[in-house]
């Protein structure tokens, strides 16, 4: 059912496809070298993500005292995944969602869809 949310004729100017696969105009450039670079080089799987979460941590600031405000805790120890910013909700990003800007969008379709 995912799959069929892009209109892959059009992939490029499809909004789940924009929001869903990183562009060259995401990055800044310094970034976007960094990254072609290790690529270039075929680095391991291991050096590249190396490189992305780096980038990621500039680029992800997490706004408003996110992860200071809104982590849940059992025992004493943070939840992984886990978000509880209001009273009634709490919210679960799977761990494919931790590294996606899309995962809300997703998240709605699937709330709407099941």
């Amino acid at each position: 059912m995912v799959e069929e949310l892009i209109d892959w004729d059009n992939a490029l100017e499809d909004p789940f496809f924009t929001l869903t696969f990183p562009t060259k105009e995401m990055l800044l450039p310094p970034h976007y070298e960094q990254m072609a670079s290790v690529i270039r080089e075929n680095a391991s799987k291991a050096e590249i993500e190396a490189v992305a979460n780096r980038i990621r941590s500039q680029l992800n600031p997490h706004p408003a005292g996110q992860i200071k405000y809104n982590t849940s805790y059992l025992e004493g120890k943070p939840l992984k995944g886990i978000q509880h910013k209001y009273r009634e909700t709490v919210l679960f990003f799977p761990s494919q969602g931790q590294t996606c800007h899309a995962y809300c969008i997703l998240e709605l379709f699937l709330s709407i869809t099941l």
